[in-house]
């Protein structure tokens, strides 16, 4: 029970979040934190420990603890469906003073980025894209042209000119800087919808796979035990062998993965009959599953990491130009027979 009672309330955590607008800063602040400072690896992070929660603490041969799978994913259902509400307002500029609580007083810790600062996607902000995204939000907010691209000074001249030409006067600086801030506060938001719908996707599925077992009517895997595809590589580089694989589109690229996620691929890893070889003993191989570890979201930020990736990619590009040397041979040969 008590487990139950810990994922219970790390769920009922995503469920709910504070805002506040702070108007010394013009900036608003979502659960504390300055919306231009958080990163969308926070809800990766949490979408991560609350999915790792669930695998460790429900017993999926247990209805009763399906039942409250059930229970938790209405909560979600219901929540998903309130804040796409929220947003459909927000990304058409609608928002609201009685959606946030307002503060006049400067915090103990101010910002350090403002809501016109669109940094550049580095490692120290954990490679944010967020100014792609902040830009488009802005010109969906003035009914600016979506298919061409503009920088922020280039919009925000655009923003100045309309302004002029419809209201006969400039538009003020701070009206700019509290757009942008709403403009932060509906990209978060966003993230935030997002990852909840991911956790709803994962409940879901584990009461349709319970469901199925139950009624008797679950899929029959068509593959013996004996067919099975065992792969000659560490669990590691069989994640890097799928995930390049899906990077350079020879696996079709998932439309519905907006936040490249790779969602479906790894559950097919997890479910398909693939084994790879055992780090210790080179004779055995174990099933793969819980490729998530070996395919995370956030990739490409770890030195050792990416270095273990190109040692990878580079002894198969050895191993695929020998297979090339060895064809140009064969080629060479029939040509040559038949003369």
């Amino acid at each position: 029970m008590l487990k139950l009672v810990k994922l219970n309330l790390e769920v009922e955590k995503v469920l709910k979040f504070d805002i506040e607008y702070n108007l010394p800063y013009q900036n608003f602040l979502y659960n504390n934190h300055w919306v231009t400072q958080v990163q969308p690896v926070y809800f990766d992070k949490t979408k991560e420990r609350i999915v790792q929660l669930i695998d460790e603490n429900i017993n999926y041969e247990d209805e009763s603890n399906i039942i409250f799978i059930e229970d938790l994913l209405n909560d979600l259902t219901d929540f998903i469906s309130t804040l796409n509400e929220r947003l459909d307002k927000y990304y058409s500029f609608q928002f609201s003073v009685q959606d946030w609580s307002a503060s006049l007083d400067s915090p103990k810790y101010k910002p350090e980025i403002s809501p016109l600062d669109l940094p550049e996607p580095s490692p120290v902000n954990n490679f944010d894209d967020r100014e792609e995204y902040v830009i488009e939000i802005v010109k969906g907010f003035f009914d600016i042209d979506f298919d061409t691209h503009y920088t922020k000074e280039e919009l925000n001249d655009i923003i100045f000119k309309n302004n002029e030409e419809d209201e006969g006067e400039e538009i003020d600086i701070n009206e700019i800087q509290l757009t942008y801030a709403k403009a932060h506060l509906t990209y978060i938001l966003t993230l935030h919808l997002e990852m909840v719908k991911e956790i709803a996707l994962t409940l879901s599925n584990i009461v349709k796979v319970y469901k199925r077992k139950k009624s008797n009517i679950e899929e029959k895997s068509v593959v013996a035990d004996d067919l099975k595809l065992e792969f000659d590589l560490s669990k590691t580089n069989l994640g890097h062998l799928f995930y390049n694989l899906y990077e350079i589109g020879i696996i079709a690229k998932d439309k519905t993965d907006v936040r490249d996620e790779r969602t479906k691929l790894k559950n097919y890893l997890n479910h398909a009959n693939i084994f790879y070889q055992d780090k210790n003993d080179k004779s055995k191989y174990n099933r793969a599953q819980k490729m998530n570890r070996a395919m995370p979201i956030s990739r490409d930020i770890d030195e050792k990491e990416v270095k273990l990736e190109i040692a990878f990619l580079t002894d198969l590009t050895s191993r695929l130009n020998n297979r090339i040397d060895k064809l140009e041979e064969i080629f060479s040969k029939i040509k040559q027979k038949y003369k």
